[in-house]
Formats: C-alpha cells, structure tokens, sequence
C-alpha cells in the first residue's frame, strides 16, 4: 500500500507540469525561509549588546554559525537547480541521493546543531512571526524528509518495472540503488534534522513549570514579541556599597567593602512602573549622618535618614523625621540616575543604564567610572570617596525591607548592611539563560551613560 502510493506521487512529480511546478517552488519557499532564518538568526547573534542576563555570543560559536551560513546560501543555489533539473527533466548534476546527503550532513546538520546551542540559552520574543519561524523550519524539515522518502520509493519502482520488462535477464544493469550507505547517512541526517527542528521549537515556543511539565507561549500579537522573562527578576535589585561611611577602617578608608551595601531599588520599579529613577546619598563630613532621597521623575520624592554611631562597631538606627538633617553640614552628596533600556533582538532583556554626579565641598563634579573585569562591579569615584553598585539577589527571609535590614540580634545595630554572606545571592548564580538554563553571559551591574543627563540639584 504504502509503495503504490509513493508510486503513484512520483508519478504526478514525474509527469505532471503543474505538480512539478508547484513541488519546485514549494521547495524553493520553504529553502529561502530556511536561508532567512539561518541569516536573521546570525544578525541578532553579531549584534548582540552586553545587558540584563544575556550579553554577545562566544565569538567561536558566531564565527562558526557565519561559516554556515554563507556555506548554506551557496549550497542552497547548487540545490535549487539541481533539484529542478532533476524534477523537471530527470538529469541532475549530481546524483539526488548523494547531493542530498552533502546539503544535509554538510549545510543542515551543522546549522541546525549550532542554532540549537544558541537558541537554549536564549530567549525569544513570543509573537505569530516567530511561532511562524520556528513551525516553518518543523515544516521544512518534514517535506524534505517526505521528498526523500519518495525519491526512495521512485527507485524501487523503476527497478523492479525494468526487471519486469527484461524478464529477470538484465537484473544487474537494472538496480539503481548503487548508493546504499549514501542513502542510509542521508535518511539518518533527515531525521536528525526533523529531531533538531522539533527542539528549536520546543526552546523557542516552550518553557519548563514548577510542575516539570512544558508550558507553550501563546502569541498576543503579529510582530511585537513578548518576553517570558519574569522569572529572571524575583527579588534581585540595584545595590551600592557604601563602605566609606565606616571610618574605622583607616587602611580602606573611602572605599567599598564586602558587606556593607544599600539596596536602592528592585529591577522590577524601573522595568514595569517607572523608567527612570534617581537616587542621592547625603552624608554630614563626620559620617554620622546619612539621607537617602529618591526621586522618581513626575511621581514621587521620598527621604530617608539614618544615625550612625561608630563608638561600638557601628551602629544604625533610622530617624523618621529626618531630624538632623535642615542643621546638618550636608558636605558630601552622590547622586544615581537610572534609566531602563527596552528590549531588542540585540538586548534581549533589555539593559540599566546610570550617570553619576556629586557634590564634594558644594562643588558639583561629574564621577569617574571603572569595571573591576574580576568581579565585574561598576566602581564609581566622586572626590576621594569610591563606592560600587551591582545586582544582587534578596534572599526570600529578607525581601520586603527597604534601604537597610533590621538586625535579628540584640547585640547589633538596630538596622544593618545587606551582606552577599548573609542576605543576597550573587547574581552570577541567579541568572541562569534559556531553555536549558546556561551561564549568563550579560552584565553584573548597571552600565555607565555620561550622556545621561543628571545635575547635582536635588
């Protein structure tokens, strides 16, 4: 039965126009969407931007993935007229059997492979063009597969008609299938390479529950992609060291240390709610006082304010009504402003940008920025005091506090420093990518914009 029906298909391709005309070209559609594919997927990869999460592509992986791709467009125009000389007259160039196995094992088989190597570690905007994308490489997978399988069949037919119009005399000169081995790689790489699609759609359109089962995104719009990237964002803020404040330490006085971070404020404020936040830091020239105000442009001014008492250790204690501060000296002054950058095909979730500027003895400077490449931290000099900021993930026990933590022991301070050892999680160990959850390869902290306009009178 199933023979017959192959026969019968090759047929209709053999000797009928219209079917070999509409064959041909379906082939070719399916090949150029195959081929834009392979090259948008390269363009967004080269233009990749260093971001939240996700940041550039191992150059290896991009100047492999270009390989393929300039190999794929040239191998697709031998293909093309290959496949239409043979559909159209029956005299390829090359053998279909063995042209096929080249294109598949030497175009298909290794861009697929390094489209899925990206692909699980990215995330893909959710729209009806990319769940079109992702079901037309499925989709030109199987026909290729389906063209293979009747070109098989069309050579079992062709034998066994010449051995039956020879009655058995030229059985030799009669077989066609002179490439078992060749047939044999190229129905292999066939089914590797509907695998390969299936899991490009399954990586793109899909994400894994709670529950361990697979959730599929649903497209709300035609172009404008949606990302499923909440999950990247729970609980993990902007933190800046503020270290200097301790003047105990006389070695590393005016210089961040490894506990002693603010958070200023959740990722989720500046992506969802507003998208542009400014915070300043105000201390008296003995340090004992501190005023945190953040400004949320066209919204809201809130001010906080903070003791701080270094006659034993250090301790902190909030003052509500901001009490010292209209007798203060207010010497010093550090000034954040961050916006949001929205998400591209480049800047997959997006970025947070900053400018800088402070106030040192009521003289407004712009401040100098530095990247530690160890640690990966924004280290940011206003007159001689430095301080850091990077994101950090809030432990569950501790979300829900403000600028400060309350102290769990009697014997400390009322309020303390979030510590990476006690209260967060680096953000190196939060952001996992992707399908598969890979390394992040994206910024650590905020990047620096000194185009950002900021100015020091808050």
């Amino acid at each position: 039965m199933g023979k017959k029906c192959c026969s019968k298909v090759y047929a209709l391709m053999r000797n009928n126009r219209a079917v070999q005309i509409i064959v041909f070209f379906v082939m070719v559609g399916l090949n150029i969407a195959d081929l834009t594919n392979d090259w948008l997927l390269y363009h967004d990869v080269d233009a990749a931007e260093e971001g939240l999460a996700f940041g550039p592509t191992e150059e290896s992986v991009r100047i492999a993935l270009l390989f393929f791709s300039i190999m794929g467009a040239v191998i697709f125009l031998f293909e093309i007229i290959n496949f239409g000389k043979d559909i159209f007259s029956g005299n390829p160039w090359l053998d279909m059997d063995i042209a096929s196995a080249i294109v598949i094992w030497f175009e298909d088989i290794p861009q697929i492979t390094i489209s899925l190597v990206i692909l699980a570690c990215r995330e893909e905007p959710i729209s009806v063009f990319q769940l079109g994308k992702a079901s037309v490489v499925i989709l030109g997978a199987l026909i290729r597969l389906f063209v293979g399988i009747v070109w098989a069949c069309r050579r079992r037919s062709e034998e066994i008609e010449c051995i039956y119009s020879s009655k058995g005399k030229n059985k030799d000169n009669c077989k066609k299938q002179k490439h078992p081995v060749i047939r044999f790689f190229m129905f292999l790489g066939l089914t590797l390479l509907v695998l390969g699609s299936c899991l490009i759609f399954v990586f793109t359109q899909t994400t894994w529950k709670h529950s361990g089962f697979l959730e599929f995104h649903e497209p709300h719009s035609l172009f404008e992609g949606e990302y499923v990237d909440e999950h990247y964002f729970q609980r993990v803020g902007i933190y800046g060291n503020i270290g200097f404040l301790d003047t105990r330490n006389k070695s590393k006085q005016n210089t961040p240390l490894e506990d002693q971070w603010v958070r200023m404020f959740e990722i989720h404020d500046l992506r969802h709610d507003y998208k542009s936040i400014v915070i300043a830091l105000e201390f008296s020239n003995d340090r004992s006082y501190l005023q945190v105000t953040k400004i949320i442009p066209k919204y809201n001014k809130t001010i906080d304010c903070f003791n701080i008492d270094r006659t034993e250790g250090i301790n902190i204690t909030s003052d509500p009504p901001c009490s010292k501060s209209s007798t203060m000296t207010k010497t010093y002054k550090i000034i954040f402003k961050f916006e949001y950058v929205s998400p591209t095909n480049h800047l997959i979730l997006g970025d947070i940008v900053y400018n800088v500027m402070g106030t040192v003895h009521d003289k407004c400077e712009q401040g100098s920025v530095t990247e530690d490449p160890a640690t990966g931290n924004s280290y940011i000099m206003v007159g001689n005091f430095t301080t850091a900021l990077r994101y950090y993930q809030v432990k569950e026990d501790y979300k829900g506090n403000g600028y400060l933590i309350p102290s769990n022991s009697s014997s400390r301070p009322k309020l303390e420093f979030y510590s990476p050892q006690f209260h967060l999680t680096d953000i190196t160990s939060v952001w996992k990518t992707g399908f598969l959850g890979c390394k992040y390869s994206g910024s650590v902290s905020p990047h620096n914009d000194f185009k950002l306009s900021t100015n020091c009178d808050i």
